[in-house]
């Protein structure tokens, strides 16, 4: 039998928000959508990344930070500590 698992994913921006502030990488792709209805995907990777960055709505262009966030996360083909000290480096 082959592992899997299954994703589910959506987003909905905030009340009284421009632009959505929040952004995710399902595994594919990086989205920032300002509404992204339910879409589910069955990942058969045996290790795979996924994230959600929260926007910070205080912080200038939060929107910007967190989808460069999650763009850089989906370049990296693994994670740790090191990874993710020596991507932090190369932005700055």
């Amino acid at each position: 039998m082959e592992n899997f698992c299954e994703i589910t994913f959506c987003q909905q921006i905030g009340s009284n928000k421009r632009h959505n502030q929040d952004a995710l990488f399902n595994g594919e792709a990086v989205f920032q959508y300002k509404l992204k209805t339910a879409e589910k995907r069955l990942e058969t990777r045996p290790h795979f990344i996924v994230g959600v960055a929260d926007g910070i709505s205080n912080s200038n262009r939060p929107e910007k930070a967190n989808k460069l966030v999650m763009q850089l996360l989906s370049k990296m083909e693994s994670l740790s500590r090191q990874t993710i000290y020596d991507n932090y480096n190369n932005i700055r």
